[in-house]
């Protein structure tokens, strides 16, 4: 199965079929497969919408256990944890401009659909200092754009 296979997979599964299959992964458990669920966990703890907390909780706890289980699994291949730990890195950082809490996400969260929707509820005051971080999400032009929007909002 490819990796792209197997990520599609991966993120098709409800939480309660993730726990359980997190619970049967073993230290030789393939790299792809490894990498599949840990996207999955960092998915549900910090990325998607409409989530319970405690579902986000268990996935953080669940994350720990994978990343044990590739540590301990791939110790003699350190070229394949540096990989790992760089791509987990990568997406710890992108949850700053994505992840919950963050405006991306409070957009989805709150089903914000029109684009004078969207203007409102960037424009809270509530949400001024996420505004950076959401501009970098969009395209440069529609950033260009909102910030007029915004800009002529607060006025």
């Amino acid at each position: 199965m490819e990796d792209r296979s197997i990520q599609n997979a991966v993120s098709a599964l409800s939480f309660s079929l993730l726990e359980r299959f997190v619970s049967g992964l073993r230290v030789d458990t393939p790299m792809p497969i490894c990498r599949a669920v840990t996207q999955r966990l960092y998915d549900v703890a910090w990325f998607d919408n409409h989530v319970p907390m405690e579902q986000r909780i268990s996935a953080l706890e669940l994350l720990e256990t994978v990343k044990g289980i590739v540590e301990t699994g791939w110790k003699d291949i350190p070229r394949a944890i540096a990989a790992y730990r760089g791509a987990n890195a990568a997406i710890e950082d992108g949850a700053t401009r994505m992840g919950v809490g963050s405006l991306a996400w409070l957009i989805k969260e709150n089903r914000i659909e029109s684009t004078d929707e969207l203007i409102q509820f960037i424009a809270l005051p509530e949400h001024a200092p996420l505004l950076d971080d959401f501009y970098e999400t969009v395209d440069s032009e529609l950033a260009v754009a909102l910030k007029a929007a915004v800009a002529l909002r607060v006025r």
